[in-house]
């Protein structure tokens, strides 16, 4: 089941804060990616992981400019938003939101080309106002949890964000 982000002008904002988790959630965790063994995938990853600690810091300094410059001017969603759009989004879940907590779980990395610079990464995401210590209280939690298919591309300025599709998870994907 794909999940319906309203997004500013979109619809209701009623229903905003469970949709708004995509932005926090691309980033936050990502840094823990695990994948490939050879040193050209090592390197990619790490560079690939590197970009995702500073996405990490940006949304938690909630500098909105510094986790946007992350994202491919070419960017689009499942729902068609481009960047600009996500820049709206990513506001609007920054003003509503101080301090949200993540847990990630990656599932699986793939490199979609020989030269280790487009990445599809899947992911399960959960995002709460308060820590996630441990998976097994994220039923007993008002946490967010999206499913997340991520396409990452590098170019002269690093990997960037261009694509991402997600639906709900359930805490059985955290496990």
């Amino acid at each position: 089941m794909t999940s319906q982000w309203p997004g500013p002008g979109r619809g209701s904002e009623a229903t905003a804060p469970a949709r708004y988790a995509l932005v926090i959630a691309l980033v936050a965790g990502l840094a823990w990616l695990s994948g490939c063994h050879s040193p050209e995938a090592e390197n990619a990853e790490t560079r690939l992981r590197n970009t995702l600690d500073s996405m990490q810091q940006a949304v938690e300094s909630r500098d909105l400019g510094g986790l946007m410059d992350y994202v491919a001017t070419d960017y689009h969603d499942q729902q068609e938003r481009n960047k600009q759009e996500l820049q709206q989004i990513a506001r609007f879940y920054l003003l509503r939101h101080r301090k949200p907590h993540v847990l990630l779980r990656v599932k699986d990395i793939q490199w979609l080309n020989p030269e280790q610079t487009r990445a599809r990464v899947e992911a399960a995401v959960a995002t709460a106002g308060q820590a996630i210590d441990d998976p097994g209280v994220l039923s007993s939690l008002r946490a967010d949890l999206i499913r997340f298919e991520l396409v990452f591309v590098e170019n002269d300025n690093g990997f960037r964000l261009q694509s991402a599709r997600w639906q709900h998870a359930d805490p059985t994907d955290f496990l």
